[in-house]
């Protein structure tokens, strides 16, 4: 389960960074994208009938690329980006 997480996570960091720029993996939060992911597919596995997801099946690699390049544009990175503690001097 460990590898499947971290090659999702690959495969994210990879589209978002082709799209908003190579740097943009290094701040975001993995704990963010798991949560949204969490959330978003328990959502789709309900509103979505399994039917749906049999095409993916048949994406070609050119195409399912395309698809995730288009997703990631609609992507907003603050959302998912960890913010470091803030000193004491930031807290006042």
């Amino acid at each position: 389960m460990a590898l499947v997480a971290y090659n999702l996570f690959s495969c994210l960091k990879g589209v978002l960074g082709s799209v908003h720029g190579s740097d943009c993996g290094e701040k975001l939060s993995y704990y963010y994208l798991a949560d949204e992911l969490e959330g978003t597919y328990r959502g789709m596995m309900i509103a979505l009938p399994p039917e749906e997801w049999q095409d993916f099946g048949q994406t070609s690699l050119m195409q399912l690329s395309s698809l995730l390049q288009g997703w990631a544009a609609q992507v907003n990175l603050e959302a998912f980006t960890s913010t470091s503690p803030k000193t004491k001097e930031e807290k006042a």
